[in-house]
């Protein structure tokens, strides 16, 4: 069956009824649980099965899942053979290099036998968890925040090797409660963030590895960050919320992990990906710089972020589609500045684990439509001579490198000193795309880089493949710079000279088309003629 939650749907199985008191029809629900290596995170799910689980196999798998990122747990247990109570749950973990510890504690924990081969999963309303940090240079902070709820319902089911965590809940979230920097509280810190209408599901798999899937979506999610300058002389505040918010998670963990040295995790089958969207958002900030304040609104509509760590590399990319933003600066003679922007997004990534095969690496950031504010063209325009239509800016690259190091080891790291990190074998422009004051610049190509020819281009690898660019009413444009006197006309002549070696005309007016190619005999031409 399909569940749907605020018109998105969430995940497609097969229906479990569950009566109504719980606040859910035809679907199971989720279990929440605390992990991480320096926070804790909420995991929620939901399963139909018919296989059988107990209160002790869930609190086993609990407790498992903590030891194996090298908690160290203590509670007692107290069972009638229906409910498992954990009282005085505490659960401690050191940060690397004896830089300090995590301290969770879960009152009042307790799990049910339901009668039908599932288990229900009770916790207090308000669940504290600590972190301190001694770094070695620095000064020491102690962090304290709850993770709270209001209207948690949460059932396991399945199997002891295949558990199902399911919840819903009114409302989820963290607080901060205190926070202190050598011993002195920071002064007005404040960050809460809050996920209301909450509906998700949570699978753990054991196996060689613990493999979890996850699924989910909050009606909203509210967050609020401020903190004032511990000398008086000024601070930050900022709120934000987004609407409709779903995210999925997968993740592979070996049964001991130490995250010190996260290429021995990855290298023992540690990986991790996920995707998060909204609907909408909006929010803002204000900071005061002894007394200079600058501050700024935003608003968007959909957008979304995903993340992959493993074996094959990291990636990190993010979109955000009707962006407006409204900023005020001191410093600018302006009271406000406004943009716009049709959709911007970025994406990245790179390999992380030394490699005799070339891996795949990519970087893309794309403005589509940004709409400048005219206080903004009206300096650099102030006659109104050039078009003042939206700027565009797409740049998308990818290709093939090889690592000499795994980068997330440290020793290696140490070990590699001023040596090159690794080698680009191929460079590929998928995509050059730029628009501005009635201009127009577009381009792609393919380069594969020859790393044992230093050479041909003075100790530099020698390139080999083409690029090709086409301009639009770059003349035009130039023509009006020159009439706006930011271009003097013996320079115009000039840049127009060395277009004439670099590019041809092309189909229509205005429009120049130039393709450079790297040969394999080191030469380089462009459109056809020997420039090296």
């Amino acid at each position: 069956m399909n569940v749907y939650h605020r018109g998105v749907l969430i995940f497609e199985e097969p229906a479990v009824i569950v009566p109504r008191e719980n606040n859910i029809e035809r679907f199971d629900m989720k279990l929440c649980k605390y992990l991480g290596a320096s926070a804790a995170a909420t995991l929620l799910g939901t399963t139909a099965t018919f296989a059988d689980v107990t209160a002790r196999e869930v609190w086993s798998d609990w407790s498992g899942y903590l030891s194996s990122f090298g908690y160290q747990i203590s509670a007692e247990e107290q069972g009638d053979g229906k409910t498992l109570k954990i009282i005085g749950f505490t659960a401690i973990n050191a940060l690397p290099d004896d830089s300090g510890q995590v301290v969770i504690n879960l009152p009042d924990l307790e799990l049910t036998n339901r009668g039908d081969g599932t288990v229900s999963v009770s916790m207090a309303q308000h669940n504290p968890f600590m972190l301190d940090i001694t770094p070695k240079d620095g000064e020491p902070v102690h962090l304290e925040l709850d993770f709270f709820q209001t209207g948690l319902s949460m059932i396991v089911s399945g199997t002891a090797d295949e558990m199902t965590y399911a919840s819903t809940a009114s409302e989820i979230g963290i607080g901060l409660q205190k926070l202190t920097v050598d011993g002195k509280p920071l002064p007005n810190a404040k960050f809460l963030l809050t996920g209301k209408d909450f509906i998700g599901k949570y699978v753990s798999r054991l196996g060689n590895l613990r493999v979890i899937e996850q699924q989910g979506a909050f009606g909203s999610l509210e967050y609020v960050l401020a903190f004032s300058d511990p000398n008086g002389s000024g601070g930050f505040d900022g709120d934000g919320v987004m609407q409709n918010v779903t995210y999925s998670g997968q993740s592979q963990i070996p049964t001991s992990v130490d995250f010190s040295n996260l290429a021995n995790a990855i290298r023992n089958g540690f990986s991790g990906s996920g995707s998060f969207s909204y609907a909408s958002s909006s929010g803002g900030y204000k900071v005061d710089d002894n007394g200079k304040i600058t501050s700024s609104q935003s608003s968007s509509g959909e957008g979304s972020l995903e993340f992959e760590l493993g074996e094959k590399g990291v990636m990190y990319g993010a979109r955000s589609k009707d962006t407006k933003i409204t900023m005020s600066i001191p410093e600018l003679p302006f009271p406000e500045l406004a943009f716009a922007v049709a959709e911007s997004g970025a994406k990245i990534r790179f390999p992380v684990m030394k490699s005799e095969d070339p891996q795949d690496y990519a970087f893309a950031i794309k403005f589509l439509d940004l709409a400048l504010p005219d206080e903004i063209w009206g300096m650099a325009d102030p006659m109104g001579a050039l078009p003042h239509d939206p700027v565009t800016l797409a740049l998308d690259i990818s290709g093939q490198a090889k690592l000499n190091f795994d980068i997330f080891d440290p020793k290696a790291a140490e070990e590699m000193g001023n040596q090159p990190p690794g080698e680009i074998e191929t460079v590929d422009l998928n995509t050059l795309l730029l628009k501005l004051a009635g201009a127009e610049l577009s381009g792609n190509g393919h380069i594969r880089i020859d790393n044992e020819d230093l050479a041909s281009y003075g100790g530099t690898p020698k390139p080999v493949g083409e690029i090709n660019l086409m301009l639009v009413g770059g003349n035009a444009l130039l023509d009006k710079l020159v009439q706006m006197g930011l271009v003097p006309e013996d320079q115009a002549m000039g840049f127009r000279m060395m277009l004439g070696m670099f590019a041809q005309p092309g189909d229509g007016e205005d429009v120049l088309v130039s393709k450079i190619e790297f040969t394999e005999d080191g030469q380089v031409l462009a459109n056809g003629q020997r420039l090296k």
